[in-house]
């Protein structure tokens, strides 16, 4: 009986050991490096002394308790053992270093990562190998050079815990931080009715939050207030209706003034923000959105929304000047010449023989449209090193596809200004564009047994060099959610959203969270705050862009869609298996459109159904609006509300939301992928003119301007002949019959 009471004793001791570590708010998990590398290739380091960089973030409220690298990787058999070895680097230091030997080339190792080295922001974290084959004369570029990092089976694992905070409004940025390991969960709490205005008010802050998040997904969840025995700032407020995560509380003072605490209500003068530790839980922050009416709590919403709040934990938002954008703001929009510093890239010098690229970014709008022949010109201005051999270039990519090159074969190298580049137009892609400048240069003094130099082996791009932007029209053939998911298009082409309408179907608290999370999601693709859409329960406004979220859509707005309540769905086409995950990090991902796959493992014909009743399934479809012809109407529809939020909040996750396509996308929740179809009509949004319609037919139709091109040709040669022979008849039959 004694031991058996010791044994108890024991088992009740671990499980409050248990207990008080899961309090402490300590979280870690396994991250295959895939999902830093953003790609599922292996990493491949080639020659005597390549190298691989990737970017390892840490949230700036998270203190790293352990860190762990799992490395599987293989080299080469031809290697020589002795001289041979992988190099980890953190932040440029040293952490590991690893034999390659030829007669073991599987490695797997598991490295510690010195906590004193990780600082918040992303993290060096660098593979290099010294790889060799002989002891004397040997080529540093031969093809049996070379090891591979399995980012797959390899693996990070990072416990972290969060910071007890003393939050303040210009910390907010850290509490959303896009680098950060721990869970981003947030709740918003309005009042126990909730309207237009708290639906707005809710909308707002979770899009200010999802923008500092930037890239990263954010699903929120709705609380409606209740009474209760709270702490700190909110003391008559439930505190099980906060969440366990990060909250938001938001409501006029009326509505509020029964759960604050009575001093923080007698300081509510105007519009009001404040930012407090969360009651109970000193990690998380409670945000406090309010004022004396709906107009007053409307400027602080946008305040926070606007991102840029001073160093204090409470703002009185008496004014609030909002700058008017222009539409397609923040977007390489009007044709004309802008330096690379314009477009936020700063000068930069790699060197080397296989550097990294040197990379900028410019944003395009998502209706461009210019005719086939249209060009991006580009007067780079670079320096480059003497004593180059001849085949060294600088590669041009766009989105990562080869489009240009500029030989690097000066003798004397030197400063090179205004080097003209051409570029289609047709490279680039609505949104986001990465051009990249990639160098490759080599020696002018290789071979066996010789000194090769390499430290004059350098390049830089200078930010005074220029690109212009042609001539161009804004015109888009719609449906589209691919594009709707890539840049927010249509409903951001108005910079504040004025052109957007929402309509949440029934006041659940799961719906209403559904339509916050989505439009979280859009505002990070516009990359501003949609804070003049018209939200509500309601029929919006008919001339506007539709945004509807619900499970019960109403009929009037399901005029001419692609699927109605009751009525199945078949999708037939290609269903994509890939064995690679794609995660947080990654930007790795499957598009199903027409048949169209970008990277496939394995590919079958498959029939999908979407049930009559959507049960387990979240569905997007878009359709002309038959409200307005010339708008358009985007639907998220799901069985139930419950269904719609879980389903929202799995398809915002890059994994799903960028293989929306077609005019029809289909997920079922809880499981891998989704697939998409065309199903309705195409329209045209914008306007080009009637010349640029006619190219743009013949450029959809090559076929037509084919037949139609041979068709003119053969027309113009019989008119030919017919008036040849009309004048050889006239002019030649007399002189014919005198000889």
């Amino acid at each position: 009986m004694k031991t058996t009471r010791t044994i108890w004793l024991w088992l009740a001791l671990l499980v409050a050991c248990s207990g008080a570590f899961a309090n402490t708010g300590r979280q870690g998990r396994d991250v295959p490096l895939a999902e830093l590398s953003g790609d599922p290739q292996p990493l491949r380091l080639n020659g005597a002394a390549g190298q691989q960089t990737l970017a390892l973030p840490l949230g700036a409220r998270e203190t790293v308790k352990s860190a762990t690298l799992h490395l599987v990787a293989t080299n080469s058999t031809a290697l020589l053992g002795e001289r041979s070895q992988l190099v980890v680097q953190l932040n440029d230091r040293v952490i590991a270093q690893l034999p390659l030997s030829p007669k073991q080339p599987e490695i797997v190792a598991d490295i510690r990562l010195p906590l004193a080295q990780l600082k918040p922001g992303y993290n060096r974290l660098t593979f290099a190998a010294a790889q060799h084959y002989t002891l004397q004369c040997e080529d540093p570029s031969a093809p049996e050079l070379w090891s591979e990092i399995d980012v797959q089976q390899s693996t990070l694992r990072i416990d972290t815990e969060l910071q007890a905070q003393a939050p303040t409004l210009d910390r907010l940025d850290a509490v959303f931080d896009p680098a950060q390991w721990h869970d981003r969960r947030l709740t918003v709490v309005t009042a126990a009715q909730p309207g237009a205005n708290e639906l707005g008010w809710g909308a707002q802050l979770t899009q200010g939050s999802a923008l500092r998040l930037r890239y990263q997904p954010l699903a929120v969840q709705h609380r409606a207030v209740a009474a209760g025995h709270g702490e700190g700032p909110v003391p008559g407020l439930d505190p099980a209706v906060l969440g366990n995560g990060d909250a938001m509380l938001v409501g006029t003072l009326a509505q509020l003034k029964p759960y604050l605490d009575p001093a923080l209500a007698a300081k509510v003068k105007s519009g009001f923000l404040g930012v407090y530790p969360l009651p109970g839980d000193a990690r998380r922050v409670l945000l406090i959105a309010t004022g004396r009416d709906a107009a007053e709590v409307g400027k602080a919403v946008a305040a926070f929304a606007g991102q840029h709040l001073p160093r204090q934990a409470e703002l009185a938002v008496t004014g609030l000047a909002l700058p008017k954008l222009a539409p397609y703001a923040g977007l390489l929009a009007a044709p004309g010449s802008y330096t690379l510093r314009e477009l936020g890239f700063r000068t930069r010098n790699v060197k080397g023989m296989s550097p990294e690229a040197i990379e900028t970014t410019l944003r395009l709008p998502p209706d461009l449209y210019s005719p086939e022949n249209s060009t991006v010109g580009i007067a780079l201005n670079y320096a480059v090193g003497a004593k180059l051999r001849a085949d060294s270039v600088l590669n041009v990519l766009v989105n990562g596809q080869f489009v240009q090159v500029i030989p690097l074969d000066q003798d004397k190298g030197g400063l090179v200004e205004r080097y003209k580049l051409e570029i289609p137009l047709r490279a680039f892609r609505p949104g986001d564009n990465t051009i990249a400048f990639q160098p490759r240069m080599t020696p002018l003094v290789t071979g066996s047994c010789q000194l090769y130099q390499t430290e004059n082996l350098q390049l830089t791009v200078f930010d005074d060099s220029t690109l212009t932007l042609p001539k161009v029209s804004h015109f888009a053939r719609l449906p589209d959610l691919n594009r709707l998911a890539a840049t927010a298009f249509p409903y951001a082409v108005q910079a504040d959203g004025a052109d957007l309408g929402v309509q949440v179907t029934e006041r659940s608290s799961d719906s209403i969270a559904a339509a916050w999370t989505l439009l979280g999601k859009l505002a990070q693709k516009h990359g501003l705050p949609l804070s003049a859409a018209a939200i509500g329960f309601d029929a919006p406004p008919a001339d506007r862009h539709l945004l509807v979220v619900g499970s019960r859509p109403p009929a009037a707005l399901l005029e001419g869609a692609p699927w109605q309540p009751g009525r199945p769905m078949q999708f037939t086409q290609p269903v994509v298996d890939t064995a690679q995950g794609a995660g947080w990090w990654s930007r790795q991902w499957v598009r199903l459109s027409g048949g169209r796959t970008a990277e496939a493992a394995t590919i079958a014909n498959t029939e999908v159904r979407a049930d009559a009743t959507l049960a387990g399934q979240l569905l997007a479809m878009q359709y002309r609006s038959p409200l307005d012809g010339d708008r358009t109407v985007t639907v998220f529809v799901a069985g139930s509300p419950a269904d719609l939020a879980r389903g929202s909040a799995e398809l915002i996750e890059p994994a799903n939301w960028d293989r929306l396509g077609d005019d029809v996308s289909l997920l079922r929740i809880g499981e891998t992928g989704i697939v998409s179809q065309r199903v309705g009509a195409q329209y045209d949004a914008g306007s080009i003119g009637v010349t640029g319609r006619i190219g743009y037919a013949f450029s959809q139709h090559p076929l037509v301007w084919l037949a139609l091109t041979l068709t003119l040709v053969g027309l113009l040669a019989l008119v030919t002949v017919k008036l040849l022979r009309r004048f050889y008849l006239r002019h030649h039959t007399g002189v014919e019959e005198e000889q």
